[in-house]
């Protein structure tokens, strides 16, 4: 596709020299700007490629699944520093990183985070310095925080329950990787691309990112939750479940403590939604295959919960489920306080 647009470009630019004549300036200006125009394709080729060789990590023994828990976090911060476990590194010293990570595996998994609000050029960069290392498996997170409704109330969980350890809990969805589009991203029949929230496609609509949930809700109609993001701050975790955006927008959140008890809340918005609505967990349970980590390892688990939807002006009450598989890697929590520079 990269090479049929240079070739337009380059096409259109002969046929206006032949209509209008320019002079040997006009001629040089047009050769720099077409230099830099093709630059820019080629880097954008280079991105898709990256991106098709992408591969599917299928565990077949204990030493994959242990690979795939060791993969490599690299958090793009909204001022462009780069922070990958509690390390600030240069690109320089990501590059060394990542050089000697793949000395040891060539398959090595990178997942890029980047804050919502990042110049894409310093993800690009970051990508630069993941294909020189040779490392092709990348994924990349991202998400657009969903506001509180003013008109609408706090959801209710009044229950106890505890998350259980379960080593045996397995799914297909823990043993492979799968990337989409960013849930605002509206993909047409002809391949064109929407983005739902400015209409305006950016370079970083291009981006895939991995599926770290395979979750149903019936909330707003049946659909799929594909995002799970997991923060940790001391000895607590927070998740929150989204991915239906822009279709729909409700966002389940689940905080665990230290003792894996865990509280949960949703919250959603109605684009002409003209009475408060507030929210009340009915029921919930929660199964982990693994023992919560620190910041960098994968969690695994099973989460159902049912809740109900209480229109506070009719007193209207509908019921509602979110439940499904989640395997999210574990940051630091945005909320957490921050590290000091050693």
């Amino acid at each position: 596709m990269e090479f049929r647009i240079i070739a337009a470009i380059l096409h259109s630019a002969m046929l206006s020299s032949a209509i209008a004549g320019p002079t040997v300036e006009e001629l040089t200006e047009r050769v720099a700007k077409l230099e830099k125009s093709v630059e820019e394709l080629a880097k954008l080729r280079d991105f898709l490629a990256a991106e098709t060789k992408m591969k599917v990590a299928v565990p077949a023994n204990s030493d994959d699944a242990a690979q795939e828990e060791d993969e490599i976090v690299i958090n793009v911060k909204v001022d462009g520093g780069i922070v990958v476990k509690k390390d600030k590194l240069t690109l320089d010293g990501l590059l060394e990183l990542l050089e000697e990570r793949a000395k040891r595996n060539k398959d090595q998994a990178v997942r890029i985070r980047g804050d919502a609000a990042v110049e894409y050029q310093r993800i690009v960069e970051v990508i630069d310095v993941c294909q020189k290392a040779g490392l092709w498996k990348t994924s990349f997170a991202t998400r657009r925080a969903l506001a509180r409704d003013p008109r609408h109330g706090e959801c209710e969980d009044k229950l106890v329950a505890e998350a259980v350890l379960d080593p045996t809990l397995n799914s297909e969805f823990f043993s492979k990787t799968k990337t989409r589009r960013r849930p605002w991203i509206v993909e047409h029949s002809d391949g064109s691309l929407e983005d739902a929230t400015d209409g305006e496609v950016d370079a970083d609509d291009l981006l895939l990112v991995e599926r770290t949930a395979n979750c149903s809700s019936t909330h707003q109609g049946e659909h799929a939750l594909d995002f799970c993001d997991a923060g940790k701050s001391g000895d607590g975790l927070k998740l929150e479940f989204w991915g239906g955006f822009p279709a729909y927008t409700g966002v389940l959140t689940v905080r665990v403590d230290a003792k894996h008890q865990f509280t949960c809340e949703f919250k959603a918005e109605y684009p002409s939604s003209p009475t408060p609505l507030r929210w009340v967990v009915r029921k919930k349970a929660m199964k982990l295959k693994d023992a919560i980590g620190e910041p960098g390892s994968r969690l695994r688990g099973w989460i159902s919960v049912e809740f109900y939807e209480i229109d506070e002006t009719s007193g209207r009450v509908k019921s509602y489920k979110i439940e499904g598989y989640f395997k999210p890697v574990i940051l630091n929590a945005p909320d957490a306080a921050p590290e000091k520079d050693e």
